[in-house]
């Protein structure tokens, strides 16, 4: 019985450590009675994207021009400044023709890799600014604001798997205490 509870305190003290929590970061575009939100995690894992640019994939993409808002998940691909920085989202369904840009900020910065293949992104919290959003159906639009702040970490499952081994082990404290007075 008492190696059983060694092996489960061994257990959740080597889980802590892997009870990481994802982190994700909000950027919002704002301007001429438009938002658009992108959820980005805050350390992603990039799709080169061809010179100075990555994709994410199945982006959370909220956008409210003035109708309510709606949500979508989109890839979104992001700039280097060596590219004139920005993003650029190509199938919102709620701007002409599904095109947006954000030309001329830089979300983010990298280790690793290069230009031609940006490795180990992690997007810049705190950053914000005034820049031209482009469509599809103007060019030099008004200018629009952004910014990007951290929100609340998710948690992994391994959370779950030590809050498990905890309520196990209390568990198996529990029985082993009837036994002991019986």
């Amino acid at each position: 019985m008492h190696r059983i509870h060694l092996a489960l305190f061994l257990l959740a003290a080597f889980a802590v450590p892997l009870a990481a929590h994802a982190q994700n970061d909000l950027i919002t575009i704002t301007g001429d009675g438009d938002t658009f939100t992108f959820l980005v995690p805050d350390t992603p894992t990039p799709t080169p994207a061809g010179f100075n640019a990555f994709t994410l994939s199945n982006i959370a993409v909220t956008v409210d021009t003035g109708s309510g808002p709606t949500s979508e998940n989109d890839l979104v691909y992001f700039f280097d400044s060596a590219d004139g920085g920005g993003l650029e989202d190509d199938s919102i369904n709620e701007v002409a023709a599904g095109y947006l840009g954000l030309e001329g900020p830089v979300f983010f910065t990298y280790t690793g890799g290069g230009s031609s293949n940006i490795a180990n992104p992690t997007f810049i919290t705190g950053a914000s600014g005034v820049n031209d959003l482009i469509t599809a159906a103007t060019s030099g639009a008004p200018d629009y604001s952004y910014s990007i702040t951290s929100v609340g970490a998710a948690p992994e499952p391994s959370s779950m798997v030590l809050l498990a081994t905890g309520l196990a082990g209390l568990g198996m404290f529990a029985a082993y205490r009837r036994r002991a007075i019986v």
